[in-house]
């Protein structure tokens, strides 16, 4: 370890020598200060410095190169080729990469951006990444690094219930015309969405169009029924097996279910992780937008601009400033910024670069945040960006009282520590967190109405109770605050409210929502015909005869739906909302399903070998997973010859109705192994699959 005291330069960083072979150095110094013209550093209404690189540092090439592709804390899959780029086939630094590092019992958190200007070996944490400053760093000699994420992908910006009402306050401090202008470009947005959704089940029938057009879905939020469909198509079925009907009418509807309540994908625009630009040469408004390795640029009619404008957004912000306009720069970076790029430019490159020049850093401005692994959203979209002026940024406000003195933290006795952390906890928990939530909700609603006041205040409140666990200042919300009327979009999510009422108002949430008929459920169009595979029927039959397997199994499937009926025959808990309740059910349904997916493994021998059973299943495997599918079906149509038609609650639990769920929540991943098997036997002998 090394620190390095006082304001920092890139030149002296660039001067440090390589770490010893095998070795990391890591090097902690101050953050970049805010400065006014003067060249004066800034403070905040509570007294606080401002800072430029609240929670990022750099790395060297060398090192990074070394770091796996991450995403949501798993490791990306494809291995090695996960980290080569596409044309060169070299191996390529992540641009960002977010993670927690442990060091000599100090112990850091954010995001650090590989530069090749640093020498092998070398890792820059500011002072704003460090959580635990060890006393004593000769106490511990443990040091690690755990990769929490790196910049793999830019996915797409989608417009949601918070986003919407901002943009068009934007477009209002414009006038009116700009707000109708605005509000038409939504329309059109989601008109064109509609039509992308609904060419799934309007695709032609055949395997293939039907994986084109469920792909060109993937942009939004991804859905185990995604998974599930686009397997099934994979493996080679078609829309005679039922439960793939199913699931495309159950992405479809949830889809359409989601633009109504604004979530409408924007062209041109990216979510990227939040960096500061550490050469310290983009001016005060400026932004560089990179994506897959490639810098932004204006669309076909505009290539020759050398910058444009963007809006930049960090979600869940809800106060109107918490969108800022900046100028985005498509060609001829400073020179010393690029320097910083040399290298690193490949499709692991996606990253919005902010100014740290200025009084206060542009991460800060929207919605109070930093750079440790911030996501924020970029639009480009020329129509929307020209039709929307910025306000004046929130920010906090002086605290009532000075923050509480913590006690003292007991590291001498671990048992008292414990008890501290325990405390802690406790305390977000269940006097901070309540206040988060029902802060945001109810501002949800004042924002609907259009009213500012109310909506400022909810933000302060909001934001408040998100710094509570650093204040210790935990603030309540007012009655006056609290509106029990709510716009007709928050209906399907807190219906459940007691003494809530819904109404229709003029806003565009409102119109989008209303614009946009609600989408007919497999329930309400009829149950399909039952029609077994015959591929799969005759591998459940080719292990002879099976009578006592088949009796348990078709014990199980009875017992499967029993449980599952159980669980949605509960009432609501009065503290969750629709949306949180049918979660928590999925979730316990789900488990069900991997307690009679262990029953199905549970007689089958590691495969030959020594293969895990689940990546390379033996034929008996095979045999018994369509077996379970064969019982369930024929379960079903018996029911139904019995003319009971009724939509079964283990069906519209995963989002269809006709009782064929149970062998797909168990066995997907066998029965597409079997159909696939079967339909490449079938094309090696000249017969169509």
């Amino acid at each position: 370890g090394k620190r390095l005291e006082g304001r920092v330069t890139l030149e002296q960083l660039k001067a440090l020598a390589a770490a010893p072979r095998g070795t990391a150095l890591v090097v902690i110094c101050d953050d970049i200060p805010g400065l006014d013209a003067m060249g004066r550093e800034t403070f905040d209404p509570r007294g606080a410095q401002r800072i430029m690189t609240d929670g990022a540092g750099l790395v060297s090439i060398s090192l990074a190169k070394q770091f796996p592709a991450v995403s949501n804390g798993r490791v990306v899959s494809g291995g090695e080729s996960a980290l080569r780029d596409f044309g060169t086939n070299e191996k390529v630094a992540p641009l960002v990469t977010q993670l927690r590092a442990w060091v000599q019992g100090s112990l850091a958190k954010g995001t650090v951006t590989a530069c090749p200007l640093l020498a092998d070996g070398i890792i820059v944490l500011r002072r704003s990444m460090l959580k635990i400053d060890a006393i004593d760093p000769g106490l511990s000699d443990f040091s690690r690094i755990e990769i929490c994420g790196t910049s793999e992908r830019a996915s797409k910006v989608r417009l949601n219930a918070s986003f919407v009402p901002l943009l068009m306050a934007g477009a209002k401090r414009q006038g009116d015309k700009a707000a109708q202008q605005m509000y038409k470009i939504f329309e059109e947005l989601q008109d064109e969405e509609v039509k992308r959704i609904r060419s799934l089940t309007g695709a032609p029938s055949d395997g293939q169009g039907l994986k084109q057009a469920l792909e060109r879905l993937k942009g939004g939020k991804l859905l185990s029924s995604h998974e599930r469909a686009g397997a099934m198509l994979h493996a080679g079925f078609t829309l005679q097996e039922p439960r793939l009907r199913e699931e495309l009418n159950f992405i479809q509807a949830d889809h359409l279910a989601r633009l109504r309540r604004a979530n409408i994908p924007v062209p041109n625009s990216y979510v990227l992780l939040g960096i500061p630009d550490q050469s310290g040469t983009l001016e005060e408004g400026e932004v560089v937008v990179i994506h897959g390795g490639n810098l932004l640029s204006p669309l076909a009619d505009c290539s020759s601009q050398q910058s444009i404008d963007v809006l930049v957004y960090k979600p869940p912000g809800a106060h109107e400033g918490d969108v800022r306009k900046l100028r985005c720069l498509c060609q001829n970076l400073p020179k010393q910024l690029s320097a910083m790029l040399k290298g690193v430019m490949s499709r692991r490159a996606n990253a919005v670069i902010l100014s740290t020049k200025g009084e206060r850093a542009t991460g800060d401005k929207s919605a109070g945040s930093d750079y440790d692994g911030d996501l924020y959203s970029v639009i480009a979209q020329p129509q929307i960006v020209a039709l929307f002026d910025e306000r004046t940024p929130w920010d906090v406000k002086p605290l009532a009282k000075p923050a509480a003195e913590p006690a003292p933290t007991r590291h001498d006795d671990p048992q008292a520590l414990q008890q501290q952390l325990l405390k802690h906890y406790m305390h977000l928990r269940y006097d901070s967190a309540p206040t988060v939530g029902t802060s945001a909700v109810n501002l949800m609603a004042f924002q609907d109405r259009g009213e500012t006041q109310a909506c400022e205040r909810l933000v302060d409140i909001y934001n408040a109770a998100l710094d509570a666990g650093v204040t210790g200042e935990v603030p309540s919300l007012p009655d006056d605050l609290r509106s029990q009327v709510r716009p007709i979009w928050m209906r399907e999510r807190y219906a459940g409210g007691k003494g809530l009422t819904f109404e229709d108002t003029d806003s565009a949430m409102c119109k989008l929502y209303t614009r946009l008929a609600p989408e007919s459920t497999p329930a309400a169009t009829g149950l399909p015909q039952v029609l077994l595979d015959p591929d799969l029927r005759a591998l459940a039959t080719s292990g002879g005869e099976q009578r006592p397997l088949v009796e348990l199994w078709k014990g199980r499937v009875v017992q499967y739906k029993s449980l599952v009926r159980d669980i949605l025959s509960k009432p609501q808990p009065p503290l969750l909302s629709n949306e949180d309740e049918e979660a928590a059910r999925r979730q316990e349904i789900k488990e069900i399903g991997a307690s009679y997916r262990k029953l199905l493994l549970a007689n089958h021998d590691q495969a030959e070998g020594g293969w895990d059973i689940e990546v390379e299943p033996p034929r008996s495997l095979l045999i018994e997973a369509c077996l379970v599918y064969k019982v369930t079906y024929e379960h079903e149509m018996a029911k139904r010859r019995g003319q009971d038609k009724r939509p079964t609650c283990e069906g519209a639990a995963h989002g269809a109705s006709s009782g064929l769920a149970f062998p797909w929540v168990i066995a997907t991943d066998f029965l597409c192994r079997a159909k696939e098997l079967k339909v490449k036997q079938q094309a090696l002998h000249g017969r169509r699959p």
